[in-house]
């Protein structure tokens, strides 16, 4: 199987094998900090969005928060999700994969992209990460929708336009 590195570097044409859609809906974080959440031993994941909301305290501060990936401790990817977030204010978010990972603001809805056709492999982990968050800021309404892969006796196939991954 190959692994995320790799596909940043080449999106696959399809993944053949059993998916089931999912939808993770995860604890709100205790204010002033971050969530995140591991994708399990035995599974594949594939985003198919997150819908999250952040709403900041009123100290001063500029906050800047994004959407990381972790391969254990290593990041190997990083999404921004707006600019920056002033004292005092709120915010929600919807990432979808798309080919343009440029954010559109509606409001207060903000739209951003991530790559298409990334894979979470097991162990892999999906967070935020919020520079200068403060110790009232709150995360919260975060659902997660995924096309989830059970790894074993289907295993998910990789298919390149010319070249076939044999797991």
């Amino acid at each position: 199987m190959t692994d995320l590195l790799e596909e940043l570097g080449r999106a696959p044409e399809v993944v053949i094998g059993v998916a089931y859609q999912r939808v993770i809906t995860l604890p709100a974080p205790n204010a002033g900090s971050d969530w995140s959440i591991t994708v399990p031993g035995g599974y594949l994941w594939r985003i198919i969005s997150l819908y999250t909301s952040f709403a900041t305290s009123s100290q001063t501060a500029d906050r800047q928060p994004s959407l990381r990936i972790y391969a254990g401790a290593t990041l190997i990817g990083e999404v921004k999700l707006c600019v920056s977030l002033s004292a005092s204010a709120s915010a929600t978010f919807l990432v979808t994969p798309t080919s343009s990972p440029a954010y559109v603001v509606v409001d207060t809805l903000y739209r951003t992209g991530i790559p298409r056709n990334i894979l979470l492999s097991a162990g892999y982990q999906l967070a935020s990460s919020t520079a200068n968050i403060q110790t009232s800021d709150q995360w919260g309404n975060i659902v997660l929708v995924i096309h989830e892969y059970v790894v074993g006796a289907q295993e998910p196939r990789i298919v390149y336009r010319d070249l076939y991954i044999e797991p």
